[in-house]
């Protein structure tokens, strides 16, 4: 099986690089092989990436630097060492965690629901397709 997704610090930034089926997104690719990289201007822009612990219950608000409707989250729970998708739009990926954009408070919402801690990765980026 092939490594497909890639965040963290590439050729001293950080970035975020997705492969299409089949291909190895830890070697050089060429653009044909990848779904996305943050590389591509017209795609998007890395404004920031981190980890935050969350106990077994309970919400944690993360304060953008700037905030616009044009917000786009990713973000992964690891629990026992593999790597689950959040969903910010309902569909529920899994059950006892979430995140979701508060325009009130120009911050991100992370929550989670369960009898353990676990700690939630998330990259989020400015979708420059939108107005």
């Amino acid at each position: 099986m092939a490594n497909r997704v890639l965040l963290g610090a590439i050729g001293g930034s950080y970035k975020l690089k997705v492969s299409r089926p089949g291909f190895d997104v830890t070697t050089a690719l060429p653009n044909e092989q990848l779904a996305f990289s943050s590389d591509w201007g017209d795609a998007g822009k890395v404004l920031m990436t981190g980890s935050v612990a969350m106990g077994a219950s309970g919400v944690l608000q993360l304060v953008l630097p700037i905030f616009t409707a044009r917000i786009t989250v990713i973000a992964m729970i690891s629990i026992s060492g593999v790597f689950y998708p959040l969903s910010t739009f309902g569909n529920v990926i899994y059950a006892d965690g979430s995140i979701g954009l508060r325009t009130d408070l120009s911050s991100i919402a992370f929550s989670k629901n369960g009898s353990t801690g676990n700690i939630i990765y998330y990259v989020v980026m400015v979708n420059q397709f939108g107005s």
